[in-house]
């Protein structure tokens, strides 16, 4: 019998082709902006190549593209490094200080975002990973773990969904558009070659202030604390 504590959801994805599937170029992956939550009105004033092609394909998708808010990174990648933190996770779940000190709730959320998401690749083979079935976590054994010692939502669950999960994985290859919600589970995958790796997400229905910056830094992570250049 199913514990009335557990969060039954489903994990999904659909996948849509695209231009961007056409792989430029590193010098074009390098001219990109970077945004952090920009809104369409910027990204289109502000973005390169990649970028205008990215919000054509996402209005044949989605419409009205009007309120969103887009993210987008490139990177310079070496065997071993991952664009963004490693493991299981969902995009833009509600958080907030009553809830765990602030960790990410999928169980209870006060809004479910959608989002579309790109990665156009250069030779690193870091691509994104989805699990795709139905999904099973225990609220009450996460919810303890963050109280006995601190554990984050994410890091528990990546264990348990790593263990215990069933359903297909799902690679998505460079240059598809992949459609999801908050309820999606992926993980971007380590790179295998030096290369160069694009990233852009658009997202509705979020709760986060638009902040229209372009950065000019971006962050790798590795699992080996011993890793040399």
């Amino acid at each position: 019998m199913r514990n009335a504590d557990n969060l039954l959801h489903y994990s999904g994805l659909k996948l849509h082709h695209s231009p961007l599937e056409d792989q430029p170029f590193p010098d074009v992956i390098k001219a990109e902006p970077m945004f952090f939550r920009a809104d369409l009105d910027f990204a289109r004033r502000e973005g390169g190549l990649l970028t205008h092609e990215f919000l054509r394909e996402a209005e044949e998708i989605w419409g009205d593209i009007s309120n969103v808010i887009i993210d987008s990174r490139h990177h310079m990648l070496m065997p071993g490094m991952y664009p963004c933190i490693p493991g299981w996770h969902t995009d833009d779940a509600p958080r907030s200080p009553a809830y765990c000190g602030g960790q990410p709730n999928i169980f209870t959320p006060h809004y479910e975002t959608e989002h579309l998401l790109c990665v156009v690749d250069c030779g690193t083979e870091s691509l994104t990973e989805f699990l795709v079935g139905d999904v099973e976590l225990s609220r009450r054994y996460i919810e303890r773990k963050w109280a006995e010692d601190g554990a984050n939502f994410y890091k528990t669950a990546d264990r348990l969904l790593d263990t215990y999960a069933p359903g297909e994985r799902i690679q998505v290859k460079s240059g598809q558009i992949a459609e999801f919600n908050v309820h999606s589970w992926h993980r971007g995958m380590p790179a295998k070659h030096r290369g160069f790796r694009w990233f852009i997400r658009m997202t509705r229905y979020s709760k986060h202030k638009v902040e229209n910056e372009i950065r000019s830094n971006a962050q790798v992570y590795l699992t080996d604390a011993a890793y040399g250049w």
